[in-house]
């Protein structure tokens, strides 16, 4: 796991109960003490420290005792919080990182107004851009599918309920949404014989997806290659390689 990924430290906790509070204190519980692969005794210290604040808190006999403990678990919980970025598996989630960071990677150019009458070559690059389009949200699809949305609803989840929603969040909320939206898609495209829940359905999904791309590129190659035997110039269309995606 990752621990560079940097959480953002400009919103503390604002739980409007304890039951809130206590579930982030889970959740962050769970997120520390899920790293079997390191010795540090300081997060195995800290982590016990905050079980025994929460377990107080719920279990003492003296309501004094149970304030006492519940204050200090709010504090830890709220620093924890904070210093997220540090957590020995990193955050965001790796599932949130890694496909974040893979999307930016694959932003590609943009192009200014369309000129009427180009040349050959150019006058295929609008629709060009269109297939680059359909084919990188399908790949997006894909990998969306693949990662799941169970591990980040669990992040989103035990996160406080801050109006502020600081931008690692916000990833989170953003790749939930697409997803939603993937399922959807390939749920439109799926044969009657087939599952999407199911992983070989899906690829083979995706598999037609893709296929039909290419045919349209290949499509596209061809009629540029004739454009530029002929010289022939044409208006980009800006409705060319319009489709669905998974």
């Amino acid at each position: 796991m990752s621990k560079e990924s940097n959480g953002s430290t400009s919103s503390t906790p604002t739980a409007d109960s304890w039951d809130d509070l206590a579930k982030l204190g889970e959740y962050i519980l769970d997120q520390l003490g899920r790293d079997r692969r390191s010795d540090n005794l300081l997060v195995h210290w800290v982590a016990h420290r905050l079980a025994e604040h929460m377990l107080t808190a719920e279990t003492a006999n003296d309501s004094g005792d149970r304030e006492a403990a519940r204050d200090a678990a709010t504090l830890l919980i709220a620093t924890l919080w904070q210093a997220r970025g540090g957590w020995p598996q990193g955050w965001p989630p790796d599932a949130v990182r890694e496909f974040t960071e893979g999307v930016r990677r694959v932003v590609g150019p943009t192009y200014g107004d369309e000129t009427p009458r180009l040349p050959p070559w150019l006058s295929s690059l609008d629709d060009l851009e269109a297939l680059h389009r359909a084919e990188r949200a399908a790949w997006l699809d894909a990998a969306l599918l693949e990662v799941g949305a169970d591990t980040l609803r669990q992040a989103l989840d035990a996160a406080p309920d801050d109006p502020s929603r600081p931008s690692d969040l916000g990833d989170i909320q953003w790749q939930l949404r697409h997803y939603d939206e993937a399922e959807g898609r390939i749920a439109g495209l799926a044969h009657d014989d087939e599952d999407p829940s199911r992983r070989a359905d899906r690829v083979r999904i995706h598999g037609r997806v893709l296929e039909d791309i290419a045919e349209r590129r290949a499509t596209l190659i061809e009629r540029a290659l004739k454009d530029a035997r002929r010289g022939q110039r044409r208006k980009p269309s800006r409705n060319s390689g319009a489709m669905g995606s998974p």
